[in-house]
């Protein structure tokens, strides 16, 4: 039976929307489930990545009571559906002062799915405060036109049909910059839930998407692993995504990624590897 969650305002800001976004039920001190709906899932009814790095983000900071700082999923299994319950265990591995080591792992009927390990901090006040990358400059979310997955036809008709909590727009450059014609660069939101550390994973689970597409050719990917690094959170809905695609090799992908807030502050970074799975 589900409990009141302890105290959802982390750093400052509520998380209370993360928790609703994601399904999450409190079952108790470390303990946790989620129900896997179509919103949380990929178009096939299998669960999203970005789902799974963003629950292991909400509990290690609801655990914690401590901002999110550093994040790796890796799946171990892909063997789900809609309708599975997913239940989460979350585990402090060493608490200081200020940072905090955590473990989550999830199961559905006892096989394991995914584990992620992290740290979650405190915020140090009067310490170094730069960013040392360039904010690309592209059309702005009201600007840029929206953003089509490409699909393979058999998956179309049922996309038609499945109501989506995420919406992109192609963000495209103002000026093309040297060596960065691979990158993909989206404008991404959840409607109604501004950019936390939970809600910027849950949207940034794009990086196998950019690299078919730099190799020109139409497809996305089935996650290995997602690592998320995480310096502060926006206080709006819109977050670019810039995904940099490193090298596809063997049926496998690694890229990269940074999260930005429409002002220009850089939120978060990150990596991924996937399966590759092509649909021409």
């Amino acid at each position: 039976m589900s409990e009141t969650w302890p105290d959802l305002t982390i750093g400052g800001q509520d998380r209370r929307s993360d928790h609703a976004l994601l399904g999450l039920e409190h079952l108790g001190p470390g303990h946790a489930s989620f129900v896997l709906t179509q919103p949380l899932a990929r178009f096939d009814g299998k669960l999203f990545g970005g789902t799974a790095i963003a629950v292991a983000v909400a509990l290690a900071e609801v655990t914690t009571a401590r901002r999110a700082l550093w994040t790796t999923v890796q799946f171990i299994s892909g063997a789900t559906s809609l309708g599975d319950r997913f239940d989460c265990t979350t585990e402090v591995l060493a608490e200081g002062k200020s940072a905090a080591q955590v473990r989550v792992r999830a199961h559905v009927a006892g096989r394991e799915i995914f584990c992620a390990l992290g740290a979650t901090a405190h915020h140090k006040a009067d310490r170094i405060e730069s960013a040392f990358v360039p904010f690309p400059s592209v059309l702005t979310p009201s600007e840029a036109p929206p953003f089509e997955l490409p699909l393979p036809p058999a998956l179309r008709p049922i996309a038609a049909k499945v109501i989506r909590n995420i919406e992109m727009r192609s963000a495209e450059p103002l000026a093309r910059a040297e060596g960065s014609h691979a990158h993909l660069r989206l404008w991404t939101r959840v409607p109604g839930s501004v950019a936390t550390p939970a809600v910027m994973a849950y949207l940034a689970d794009m990086v196998p998407l950019s690299i078919t597409r730099a190799a020109g050719r139409a497809g996305a990917g089935s996650s290995i692993d997602n690592t998320m690094r995480f310096s502060g959170a926006a206080a709006a809905e819109w977050v670019l995504l810039d995904l940099a695609p490193s090298v596809a090799s063997g049926g496998y992908g690694h890229g990269d990624l940074r999260v930005w807030s429409p002002e220009g502050e850089l939120l978060a970074t990150g990596s991924q590897t996937s399966s590759l799975l092509l649909f021409d």
